[in-house]
């Protein structure tokens, strides 16, 4: 299969090309729409490159060149253009963080991929078995802020927007074949509903996986340790991760040296990460432990709901349903019914479809296509 690339793509850098091309818009039913950041190179993630595509050309809209980014926002905010994104998520936040709008009339063909059952739903992926496109993700990771763009980056991402409205058809019209269309309408749109968290919440631990593991004087040395590195990941303006990755610092935190020799003996920095830093951090730590606190932190597990005996027997009479029922028509269990949604039904334990509506975490799909189902199921009948 050949790399296929798009040719008709304009980079628009200045603010009066985006208003031509927001007038040109406004005159479309469905656009594609990416974003690339460059958060795997700054401490602070930027919208470097704003791509939307057309049925006839792709725009590569340079964030960081444009005066008046707001020019764009009506564009988004319009119900009647359909806005046909890959795995959404990202880049509606993305959206919502640095425009201030919310994106209306959404479809994610990441999402519709998997009510088809693929098992692989990459955009590459997606493509290929779809409609036997290859495309070229060498520049996936590349640093989107640098200036002025290569021309090999600005068509890399005009390709990948070029044929997300093609993809959508496609995948529309296996949808719409199998009744499950209006699962993947929903799904997406539900989407753009979420809330932006700030970049760093503290204690910053909390997002430190295996965090949890640790005692709680070791959990307060790693947290000194997280503040310490992002200092430098700001002053550097580099991501926190690339400074010194989280695994090291959990195994600092559990023997905490006080000295460079010792934690030079631990060979758990690389040569150029002891040199640079290796001193700075047992200086960090021994003075953490001058000062210990009568309370130290302790990681907030969540604790589960504890359901009674009778709800914990429907969950498994769900979950045997939903995986039966999972097998069948080929789509992973997580993405018809979530544990979540199983045992909010389980609790609530409803005896009518008027009942299983008012349950706020199923979809109006899953009640509208399953709900006398999972009623019956409720009830013994389908065992």
């Amino acid at each position: 299969m050949k790399y296929v690339s798009n040719s008709k793509f304009k980079l628009i850098e200045k603010d009066k090309d985006l208003k031509d091309v927001v007038q040109l818009l406004e005159k479309e039913s469905i656009i594609g729409i990416d974003v690339e950041a460059d958060s795997m190179h700054h401490f602070e993630e930027r919208m470097c490159t704003l791509q939307i595509a057309t049925r006839e050309a792709s725009f590569v809209i340079d964030m960081l060149s444009i005066k008046d980014v707001s020019l764009i926002k009506p564009i988004f905010a319009n119900y009647a253009i359909k806005k046909i994104f890959h795995g959404a998520d990202y880049d509606l936040r993305l959206i919502q963080k640095f425009l201030k709008v919310t994106v209306n009339n959404l479809f994610d063909t990441q999402i519709a991929s998997r009510f088809l059952g693929m098992n692989s739903t990459s955009l590459e992926s997606v493509l290929l078995h779809i409609l036997g496109v290859n495309i070229d993700k060498k520049y996936q990771k590349s640093d989107w802020s640098k200036r002025p763009l290569p021309l090999e980056m600005i068509e890399y991402a005009a390709t990948d927007i070029y044929f997300l409205i093609p993809l959508w058809e496609a995948l529309s019209k296996k949808l719409e074949a199998m009744g499950r269309l209006e699962w993947a309408v929903e799904e997406s749109e539900k989407q753009k509903i979420f809330q932006i968290k700030p970049s760093f919440q503290y204690p910053l631990f909390l997002k430190v996986k295996g965090a949890g593991n640790l005692d709680p004087l070791s959990l307060f040395v790693l947290e000194s340790l997280l503040k310490f590195r992002l200092k430098i990941a700001k002053k550097k303006d580099k991501p926190a991760f690339k400074i010194i990755d989280n695994e090291k610092l959990i195994l600092i935190a559990k023997i905490k040296p006080t000295s460079f020799e010792k934690i030079k003996l631990s060979k758990i920095l690389s040569k150029r990460q002891m040199e640079m830093y290796g001193r700075d951090i047992s200086s960090t730590i021994s003075e953490t432990l001058k000062y210990i606190p009568n309370k130290l932190p302790t990681y907030p597990f969540k604790k589960g709901k504890l359901t009674p005996n009778e709800a914990a027997g429907k969950i498994d009479i769900l979950k045997k349903w939903r995986d039966s029922k999972s097998k069948k028509m080929g789509i992973e269990t997580g993405m018809l019914f979530s544990k979540n949604i199983l045992t909010a039904v389980a609790e609530k334990n409803p005896k009518t479809i008027k009942e299983l509506s008012a349950i706020k975490e199923l979809k109006d799909w899953q009640i509208r296509e399953f709900g006398e189902e999972i009623i019956k199921a409720l009830q013994g009948y389908l065992l």
